[in-house]
């Protein structure tokens, strides 16, 4: 699971 953050950056989306 990406954390909640992600969304923030757009990117950890890509990896997980």
């Amino acid at each position: 699971m990406s954390p909640p953050w992600s969304h923030l950056l757009g990117i950890w989306c890509d990896f997980e």
